[in-house]
């Protein structure tokens, strides 16, 4: 049992990280899915469901998982995504 318990403790951020990584995939889906139940049009619904779901990951992921509160950090997270997105549309688009 002890060595569980030193293996939980080690990897305890990355478990952290691991939950509210779920936490934050249920948050933007089901906020997407009560956008399209209140009849707005997919590209929107995509739309302010992503921007809603990176400010409350950046919440989650900075608090719960980093335990950092600077959110002065949020305009790098807005560009990570925003690179993430162009990588995307350039590769995949």
């Amino acid at each position: 049992m002890s060595l569980l318990t030193d293996l939980i403790k080690k990897n305890l951020r990355f478990i952290r990280f691991l939950i509210v990584g779920g936490l934050n995939t249920a948050f933007g889906y089901l906020v997407f899915a009560v956008f399209i139940w209140l009849d707005f049009h997919y590209s929107a619904a995509t739309f302010l469901s992503t921007i809603i779901g990176i400010v409350f990951n950046f919440f989650t992921t900075g608090r719960l998982v980093f335990k950092n509160s600077n959110n002065r950090l949020i305009f790098k997270f807005f560009a990570v995504y925003g690179i993430t997105w162009l990588i995307n549309v350039f590769l995949y688009g």
